[in-house]
């Protein structure tokens, strides 16, 4: 069986907003800021969502959202801004993933990727700057 699930990453590494690094989005702000407000608001991280042996997998495992609606709502008030902040909206297809007990989030091992699909991308970083995707 295959799932889709869908996310937000940076374009070099592939890290979500939780562990982006400052020298890979336009404005780091946005990362900061949806850490501190999710860290208030009731969504689980990965460890307190049954999921902590991905956690303690160094990077193997990446977290994610089993609909593009879920997803929207985990970022609600962010969505724009991390696109505006060079952050790509990615489907990606998996041959196995791995549901948190809240059900709002999932995570998959890297090995499981079938295929991945920029749904959404408003920046490319090119030639050593930022350019608005046309």
């Amino acid at each position: 069986m295959l799932y889709k699930v869908y996310r937000y990453e940076e374009q070099f590494g592939g890290e979500g907003p939780y562990t982006c690094r400052m020298d890979r989005t336009m404005d780091y702000t946005v990362c900061e800021a949806i850490s501190e407000k999710h860290c208030n608001t009731g969504r689980p991280s990965i460890r307190i969502d049954g999921l902590d042996f991905a956690a303690n997998s160094g990077d193997e495992f990446r977290t994610a959202c089993n609909s593009l609606k879920e997803l929207k709502n985990w970022f609600k008030g962010f969505n724009k801004w991390l696109l505006e902040s060079g952050f790509i909206l990615v489907e990606y297809t998996v041959s196995k993933k791995f549901d948190g007990d809240s059900k709002m989030q999932c995570v998959f091992h890297k090995t499981a990727i079938i295929e991945k699909k920029i749904i959404v991308q408003k920046f490319e970083y090119k030639n050593c700057h930022w350019e608005r995707v046309k």
